[in-house]
């Protein structure tokens, strides 16, 4: 799926950013960064489901005016590089 994401996207994908109670495992974490040769990140806030309605509501009212905006207040927790030999 990853790199149907890449392929179709056009775009260079950097980073896997994860979210949800499974991200509590780290050993799947380094598994999927290893598999996927990519480093995987983890947010601070993890069930960003939630979070992603508040922000929606948020836009809608006004509360902030922009995407960019909001990116800015994103913050990673823990970051899993690839360790695994090629």
């Amino acid at each position: 799926v990853f790199e149907a994401m890449a392929r179709d996207s056009n775009i260079d994908l950097k980073e896997l950013r994860v979210d949800g109670g499974a991200t509590a495992n780290k050993f799947m974490m380094q598994f999927q960064a290893d598999i996927l040769d990519t480093p995987v990140v983890r947010p601070e806030y993890l069930e960003t489901t939630a979070m992603g309605a508040g922000f929606a509501a948020g836009l809608a009212v006004g509360v902030w005016s922009s995407l960019e905006e909001i990116g800015k207040m994103r913050k990673s927790d823990m970051t899993w590089q690839p360790t695994m030999a090629k």
